[in-house]
C-alpha cells in the first residue's frame, strides 16, 4: 500500500462513516482477507441486519449476497485495485438478500452488462 493511501486512509473518520445514510463499507485487506472496519447506517439498512450482525457476516463472506453470476467480475476488479495505488475504490453490483427471492441493486460492476 502505498504512503498517499495510508495517510489518507488514516485522515477516514469512522464516526462520519457509520453515521452516513448513503451504503459504504470500509475494508483492510490483510493476509488475503477483506475486513470489514466501519459499515454505514445505510449499508445496514440495505442488508436489514444491525450493524454487528452485519459485521460478523461481512468478517465471514465479505462477497455475501453478490449475485453468482457477477461474483468472479467483482473478484477480479477488486485485486486489480488493490494493486493499484488508488485510494478509494468503488463499484456496484448486485446482491440477493437472505430474505429475498430477486436480485436488489440492479448495478453491475464498472458498467459490465449483467446479462
Amino acid at each position: 500500500m502505498g504512503e498517499k493511501m495510508k495517510k489518507q486512509l488514516r485522515e477516514i473518520n469512522k464516526q462520519d462513516i457509520t453515521n452516513n445514510e448513503v451504503v459504504i463499507a470500509l475494508c483492510q485487506f490483510a493476509n488475503q482477507h477483506l475486513i470489514p472496519v466501519a459499515l454505514s447506517k445505510g449499508i445496514c439498512h440495505l442488508y436489514g441486519l444491525s450493524r454487528e450482525k452485519l459485521l460478523a457476516f461481512l468478517s465471514h463472506d465479505p462477497y455475501m449476497g453478490i449475485s453468482m453470476r457477477e461474483i468472479s467480475d467483482v473478484q477480479q476488479d477488486f485485486y486489480a485495485f488493490m494493486q493499484s495505488e488508488e485510494v478509494i475504490y468503488e463499484n456496484q453490483f448486485r446482491i440477493k438478500l437472505p430474505a429475498e427471492k430477486r436480485l436488489l441493486l440492479d448495478a453491475s460492476p464498472r458498467g459490465k452488462s449483467p446479462l
